[in-house]
């Protein structure tokens, strides 16, 4: 029989504790931007330094989710969008996401980039 092993994933808040996720064997871990994450207490992480971040994880075999797990105004689309595109630039391994017009968005900018649905997120059909 195969049995598949569970994912470690630990929350990354600020670079300290991604190091310390990292170096401690998680399988992964997630982070927020700026803006658009639950976590706003948070030192966070930034669209410039997302990349670099990125590529330290993938260096470590640590996989990277970006959380966008917030509802999204209207009025901040095009920030969110832009957000998007600045992940998939840096090569996350997925967005966490709760709003259904950032899921949308993610997949008009971003299609490549798998969707996991935060625990944040309600029920709708699409």
């Amino acid at each position: 029989m195969n049995r598949s092993k569970p994912e470690i994933l630990a929350p990354a808040g600020d670079i300290n504790a991604l190091r310390s996720a990292v170096f401690c064997g998680a399988d992964a871990v997630y982070l927020g931007l700026e803006d658009f994450n639950a976590r706003k207490k948070a030192q966070n992480f930034t669209a410039e330094n997302l990349a670099e971040t990125v590529k330290f994880c993938h260096f470590h075999k640590t996989k990277v989710y970006v959380t966008l797990n917030t509802n999204v105004k209207e009025a901040e689309l095009p920030e969110m969008r832009k957000a998007v595109r600045a992940i998939n630039t840096a090569h996350a391994d997925a967005v966490i996401a709760t709003d259904i017009a950032v899921i949308s968005a993610i997949k008009e900018e971003a299609p490549e980039i798998p969707v996991h649905l935060s625990t944040q997120a309600g029920v709708c059909n699409l």
